[in-house]
């Protein structure tokens, strides 16, 4: 998911600076889906909603904007700490393998499980 302004501009995380984006999913999901945000916990922020495309079990989650930046950093330091040859793999390599993105993948797919959204980011909930 790449996080866009309601004016059609990039949106930046205000910690880093940088465009903010993420897996909503696992990392080698590849056939859309819905975005969109609302406040759907009345709190007064909205939050990412995210449903997968076609071929993909019915479910919505929900995402705090505020989380996709510690996500995103919380994932590299647990990449470091973990997983550091698939970065290594990465950085040294002038093509990105087959093998290192199903490394990949895996490592990313391993982080989602761990991951602690804030409130009700993040959380799964079947669909109806």
């Amino acid at each position: 998911v790449k996080a866009w302004n309601g004016d059609g501009s990039v949106y930046l995380d205000p910690l880093s600076g940088l465009p903010v984006s993420f897996y909503a999913f696992d990392a080698g999901y590849t056939t859309g889906g819905t975005v969109m945000l609302a406040d759907i916990d009345a709190d007064g922020s909205d939050e990412i909603l995210v449903a997968p495309g076609a071929g993909h079990p019915a479910e919505i989650r929900a995402y705090e904007l505020e989380d996709v930046g510690r996500y995103e950093q919380e994932m590299l330091e647990w990449m470091r700490a973990s997983h550091s040859e698939i970065l290594e793999e990465i950085a040294s390599s002038t093509k990105f393998a087959e093998e290192t993105e199903q490394k990949l993948i895996g490592a990313l797919d391993e982080f989602a499980k761990i991951f602690q959204p804030s409130k009700r980011g993040g959380s799964s909930e079947e669909a109806a």
